[in-house]
């Protein structure tokens, strides 16, 4: 079941991280692929640090900077639409 839960984290944050910063199919694809690489090499990084399981230090990684990345551009979005309606 853990194994499951791993895997589907795995391929669901980075597609979904790469969905906040693109529309298009092609970029999409290559910035999920780019965040996979990234997610990965840094969770290897933090698991060989602190000596604790790759696979979930890896989709920690992930999942964090998923929800980060969502946070802070809901946060943009709403700043931008309060100065459309400061000018407008």
């Amino acid at each position: 079941v853990a194994v499951i839960i791993l895997l589907l984290a795995l391929l669901t944050a980075p597609a979904a991280t790469a969905g906040l910063f693109s529309k298009n199919l092609k970029s999409r694809m290559l910035l999920a692929i780019g965040f996979g690489i990234f997610f990965s090499l840094t969770g290897l990084a933090i698991s060989y640090s602190l000596n604790i399981a790759s696979g979930a230090s890896i989709v920690i990684v992930s999942v964090v900077f998923c929800f980060g990345a969502s946070f802070l551009k809901g946060v943009a979005e709403r700043q931008k639409r309060e100065e459309q309606r400061k000018q407008g």
